[in-house]
């Protein structure tokens, strides 16, 4: 409120203090070009960028689950060792099966 209680009215005749000349010198900033994007995949485009590519890859061959019970030393003990060969990345216990698996079948032939 001003001086007289008076509200601020916007169509009035123009403020020719300091800070409006001020703000009458800016320019506005020019619109930046835009980026043109190669036609790219969705997802080459995030790798790209920098974003890891998490999709589920498509099997070669169906999948069927594998179940069978072992001793808990047993499993402590194969868990340990995908632990050692493969960190702690994503399927390292399937990568350890496999190699087992794989392993077993070459000396079975």
């Amino acid at each position: 409120m001003g001086d007289q209680g008076e509200r601020h009215d916007p169509f009035s005749a123009p403020d020719e203090s300091e800070i409006t000349s001020l703000v009458s010198q800016f320019k506005p900033k020019p619109k930046a070009a835009p980026v043109a994007e190669t036609e790219k995949s969705v997802s080459a485009l995030a790798v790209s960028r920098g974003f890891v590519d998490r999709t589920p890859k498509e099997p070669t061959a169906p999948l069927r689950p594998l179940q069978f019970r072992l001793t808990t030393a047993e499993v402590e003990e194969f868990n340990d060792q995908a632990l050692k060969e493969y960190g702690n990345e994503h399927g390292g216990k399937i990568k350890l099966f496999r190699k087992m698996m794989r392993h077993y079948m070459e000396t079975m032939e």
